[in-house]
Order: structure tokens, then sequence, then C-alpha cells
């Protein structure tokens, strides 16, 4: 449902499988933009979807993500 909402406010997202550094468990993640982060909050917001954390990921594999909401 989310994807959905998103492409139709021209958000470009893609869901991904949840990364192992972030959980073990299986899960899906949605994958956007550092730019669009207000946008997918805006969207979330509105449609009352709940998020969990989002998180930035560096290029670097040795890095961990670092959550940023």
């Amino acid at each position: 449902k989310w994807e959905g909402l998103a492409k139709k406010e021209r958000i470009n997202v893609k869901i991904i499988p949840v990364p192992r550094q972030i959980s073990s468990s299986c899960g899906l993640a949605g994958r956007f933009s550092c730019e669009e982060k207000k946008e997918v909050l805006d969207l979330c917001e509105k449609e009352k979807i709940e998020i969990e954390n989002i998180y930035s990921f560096s290029g670097d594999k040795n890095c961990k993500p670092r959550v940023v909401k």
C-alpha cells in the first residue's frame, strides 16, 4: 500500500527486505533518497502509516546504519 501511495505522490521508493545491519528477522523496508525524507514523513502522517525508524546508509559496508528518525 505504502509503495503505491508514494508513487502516486511521485516519491521514488522501492520495497526491499529489511537490511541485515538493521534486523535479523524478516520484514520489509522502503528505500528512498534522503532528499525525499520530508515527503515520505508527510505522506505517512497523512495516511496514518506507522514508521519504526528511518535509517541513513553510507556507501561503506563496514559502517553501521544511522537512525535519522
